[in-house]
């Protein structure tokens, strides 16, 4: 019987390879960037622990040491967390002018590359890598019931056929999707967010074998200035097109959340239920809060019954609802953003 695994992970840019991170509102080689991300990292593991105490947690970066982040020293939260470290090298790096942002998300290949050529790793586990911005709010063992029936799960993003997606649109993706396949695919792809990855690890040596016969391509259609796949999500979505493993299972397990209402916010009442929040914006916000309180009570799991920690994720994420002082802080916030919107 296979293992059921989460992992997450980091990519650590140097500055000649280093890409803009909108939501950290920074380059990706920025040591408090990076921080950042440690903190969200350590967060996430946490959550997942506390309601998953069997599951195997696992980490990869392109760092052999991990950092010791305002006095937290990792090596030694990850021992007591029983989270694996593993250590390979970022190979699919992509040139300068191939994309503007997130260059390194292909770095999840080079995961995938490490997973099926290790012992580590058997064909019936099933892992989940999902993005370290994201909380674990309940046990997952229906999502990885969900992954050893189906082999492989996706998270669907309902876009419009037009919307540009981080470069290219669902439209664009049909022709690039055409020309990489050698032959007319004849509808509109899905686009699959990259966020969230699910399946069995027989299905990762899978996908790995076809990414690595198409990033050539990719490679030759970036010097030949044609459309492109431009970012992690636009490959998996073609991997699972190609291998006919198109869902939108792992939709009702995560979700990504925008929680400003002074910008956008998408919450609504059902999130409350989901299993895993993707929270892009609170990388600077409310994960430093949240990695604080936990130092505070030296990263144990024990500190909070699953309902108390709960209920602090819904206060500080504000899912699903604002409180007052919320609402008050975003309306102000809100009126600032117009009144020097129209000063400029």
């Amino acid at each position: 019987m296979g293992a059921n695994i989460l992992a997450t992970w980091i990519c650590i840019d140097s500055p000649e390879n280093a890409t803009y991170f909108p939501s950290s509102k920074g380059m990706s080689s920025d040591i408090g960037i990076q921080s950042n991300y440690y903190k969200c990292i350590a967060v996430c593991f946490h959550s997942a622990r506390l309601y998953n105490p069997d599951l195997r947690l696992v980490f990869f970066t392109n760092k052999n040491e991990l950092p010791v982040i305002e006095g937290v020293d990792f090596k030694l939260l990850f021992d007591s967390l029983n989270v694996q470290f593993y250590y390979t090298d970022f190979e699919y790096i992509t040139p300068p002018d191939y994309s503007k942002m997130w260059r390194n998300q292909f770095y999840e290949f080079s995961i995938f590359k490490f997973i099926s050529n290790s012992s580590e790793f058997n064909n019936d586990d099933n892992i989940v890598l999902i993005d370290s911005d994201c909380v674990v709010t309940k046990s997952l063992d229906d999502l990885f019931k969900d992954i050893k029936s189906h082999k492989s799960i996706a998270y669907e993003l309902d876009y419009k056929e037009n919307v540009d997606i981080n470069g290219i649109s669902r439209i664009g993706m049909e022709a690039v999707f055409s020309e990489l396949s050698g032959k007319t695919i004849g509808k509109i792809p899905l686009y699959y967010a990259g966020e969230f990855f699910g399946a069995s690890v027989r299905l990762v040596k899978e996908y790995f074998s076809l990414f690595r016969e198409l990033w050539p391509k990719l490679i030759a259609l970036n010097a030949e200035g044609k459309p492109k796949l431009h970012e992690e999500a636009h490959v998996l979505s073609y991997l699972f097109f190609i291998t006919g493993n198109e869902n939108g299972i792992a939709n009702k397990y995560i979700k990504r959340l925008w929680t400003d209402p002074s910008s956008f916010r998408n919450v609504n009442k059902d999130d409350d239920n989901l299993y895993i929040w993707h929270l892009p914006k609170h990388k600077v916000s409310g994960f430093p809060k949240l990695f604080k309180l936990l130092k505070s009570k030296e990263f144990s799991t024990t500190s909070f019954s699953k309902e108390a920690y709960r209920l602090m994720m819904k206060k500080l994420f504000t899912i699903p609802d604002l409180t007052l002082r919320n609402k008050l802080y975003f309306r102000l916030r809100k009126t600032a953003k117009y009144i020097l919107g129209r000063r400029k």
